[in-house]
């Protein structure tokens, strides 16, 4: 990476990212925080290992992390297309190749949830508004690479078009749920074992809740059409 592109690129994506983490650590405490008993052994706590794609860190290596056009710039981004293009995999990345977000969404069902997931910059920096994003989405996407479909299954067997019960077998009952116009939205709010190693004394914890391995905290968000996943948004946080 080019060292001032990579400045720039974390600082944005770790201040918005750490805005968001914060929140949803909120929003879990809120939801279970009635019927929980504080602890600080995580020995017996059940945890759970977060989910990712069959794309090797290798292979995201080689490819470029910063996009452009003559308008816009993603910065410590991977993008990559299925044959068809009918389907994009980003990679968000953070120091030493870190997935610090994960996004699979289908092409022909894009909708402003999933513009949000996507960031772009302007040239002078600024973060770029919905509507520049709707205008050069697909000049992006033209410069994603191309994988074969098997590459956008994830490891948990997620792929597009699965129903909201396949996904509550994997990850039970939503902590969230929302829907706008057609769309339903479903999202799921974890601890990661990482992140109560330094902080249990200040936490409540759910004793049915598991907890993500190995990690800072995880988010997961899914968007369905007709009971068909058209997107996934993966949020894995860094210390």
């Amino acid at each position: 990476m080019r060292k001032h592109l990579l400045i720039v690129g974390i600082t944005f994506i770790y201040f918005s990212c750490k805005k968001e983490n914060t929140d949803a650590f909120k929003i879990t405490n809120e939801i279970h925080k009635h019927e929980i008993s504080t602890t600080n052994n995580l020995d017996n706590v059940k945890t759970f290992v977060v989910d990712d794609f069959p794309v090797s860190k290798e292979v995201i290596r080689k490819e470029p992390t910063v996009l452009e056009n003559n308008n816009l710039i993603a910065f410590d981004q991977v993008w990559f297309k299925s044959k068809n293009s009918s389907q994009i995999l980003i990679y968000n990345l953070y120091t030493d190749f870190h997935k610090i977000n994960i996004l699979l969404f289908d092409v022909g069902n894009i909708n402003d949830s999933i513009l949000s997931y996507i960031h772009f910059n302007r040239k002078n920096g600024d973060l770029a508004p919905l509507e520049e994003k709707k205008k050069f989405l697909y000049s992006f996407i033209e410069k994603a690479t191309e994988l074969d479909v098997s590459f956008f299954e994830s490891n948990k067997k997620v792929k597009l078009g699965i129903s909201k019960e396949f996904a509550q077998s994997i990850y039970k009952e939503p902590d969230i749920q929302d829907k706008k116009d057609d769309f339903e939205i479903l999202k799921w709010e974890y601890y990661g074992d990482e992140y109560l190693k330094e902080y249990t004394e200040e936490i409540t914890l759910n004793n049915n809740k598991i907890i993500a391995k190995n990690s800072f905290g995880h988010r997961i968000e899914m968007i369905f059409k007709e009971n068909k996943l058209i997107a996934m948004n993966l949020f894995n946080d860094i210390p």
